[in-house]
């Protein structure tokens, strides 16, 4: 059976006080002159509900771009949601309604950032230096799961966002490339998944040999935009062990 990954697109923003916020969807990145200081355009944001992991010390906290109405007296910020799979369980793939089998997946309304807390440390480590608008993320399980009937342990997470302002429009939003990284159970280690010349548009899992397959367009003329004549292409990953993803189309 086969399973889609549904996405949204990111949003670059960053963490500063209510006076500076803007309403806009995306992030311009263009600096404002006052009195020879310049200063950045960046956005509020606040932490959502903490989910739990398979690990017991490890827990994912995303965070949200607070929106503010016109007086700038009412906030309004995203939450979390579960994407969830249609597989029936039976005695060989119990997978709790998991988007894939040992893996849970959040997305959420103006999702910018996403931390792992450790309990033993009780250190928080961001998954990225500056916050961004979030697709899709990914993280073990908290309840174990079967695949063909052997239980799966995944350590790792995956997250799929834009990160960078591609097209030079001074604003990140989902007119630039989207990205796919695979970062290990410490959020030390950030490995980009799909060439960065690339822009990911969907996914697909594969039961039966463990693979997620990405579909993502070319940006052939590398000039950071996504374009119908651009060529589509498949890739495939290894979800036993993800690495930078091999050409299957």
């Amino acid at each position: 059976m086969h399973r889609y990954i549904i996405v949204s697109l990111g949003i670059f923003l960053f963490s500063c006080s209510k006076n500076t916020f803007e309403k806009y969807n995306g992030v311009d990145l263009k600096t404002t002159t006052s009195k020879n200081i310049e200063t950045q355009r960046c956005v509020i944001s606040k932490p959502g509900r903490v989910h739990k992991t398979y690990y017991k010390n490890h827990r994912i906290i995303p965070v949200f771009k607070i929106d503010i109405d016109e007086k700038g007296n009412e906030e309004y910020s995203g939450s979390s949601y579960f994407h969830k799979s249609w597989h029936s369980d039976d005695s060989i793939n119990a997978w709790h309604n998991h988007f894939m089998p040992g893996l849970s997946a959040i997305s959420g309304y103006n999702l910018t950032n996403v931390s792992d807390f450790n309990s033993i440390t009780s250190k928080r480590t961001d998954f990225f230096k500056k916050n961004i608008l979030i697709n899709t993320v990914y993280f073990p399980a908290a309840v174990e799961d079967t695949l063909n009937g052997n239980v799966v342990k995944r350590n790792y997470y995956l997250v799929s966002a834009y990160d960078e302002d591609t097209n030079k429009d001074s604003i990140i939003n989902h007119k630039d490339l989207r990205r796919f990284y695979h970062f290990d159970l410490n959020v030390k280690k950030k490995t980009s998944l799909i060439p960065k010349n690339y822009s990911v548009l969907s996914s697909q899992y594969d039961y039966i040999n463990d693979f997620m397959y990405v579909k993502a367009r070319h940006d052939a003329n590398n000039n950071g935009i996504r374009e119908a004549t651009e060529p589509i292409h498949i890739f495939w990953i290894n979800m036993k062990n993800p690495k930078p993803a091999k050409r299957a189309y």
